[in-house]
């Protein structure tokens, strides 16, 4: 099963990328749903480990808070989510833990063989409804 995951928040201006994706791949697209999960994850807390179960591939849509030029996307495999430097990653504890979720689910033996995490770098991040 390939899970495709939006994450972020609607209502802060580009950190609803992730969400946005999601709505127009479902929109324009397709998929088997006994091959591809699609879901808009939001800011997901502790529970985010139990949307990764069991997954064969997993690909995250999400904003990256990088010094480059709003509108980039940077690529991160499985190994660069779980290094400890990575950085641009949510790092709140509100937010989604990422490396912790996919720990939990490796520790058990049902995580994801392989990861990718599409992160655009956001313009704004200020209160409001649409990307820029």
């Amino acid at each position: 099963m390939i899970g495709v995951y939006g994450l972020g928040n609607v209502l802060l201006c580009d950190d609803g990328f992730g969400p946005s994706a999601v709505r127009r791949l479902e929109a324009r697209y397709v998929f088997p749903d006994e091959a591809v999960m699609l879901k808009d994850l939001g800011t997901p807390g502790l529970d985010l480990a139990y949307h990764l179960l069991d997954l064969d591939l997993l690909l995250f849509l999400d904003t990256l808070s990088l010094d480059e030029a709003p509108g980039s996307i940077h690529v991160l495999d499985k190994a660069d989510l779980l290094r400890e430097d990575v950085q641009g990653l949510r790092q709140s504890t509100h937010e989604a833990g990422i490396r912790e979720a996919i720990q939990t689910v490796d520790l058990v033996g049902r995580g994801p063989a392989e990861i990718r995490f599409f992160g655009v770098v956001p313009e704004c991040l200020e209160s409001g409804v649409g990307l820029s």
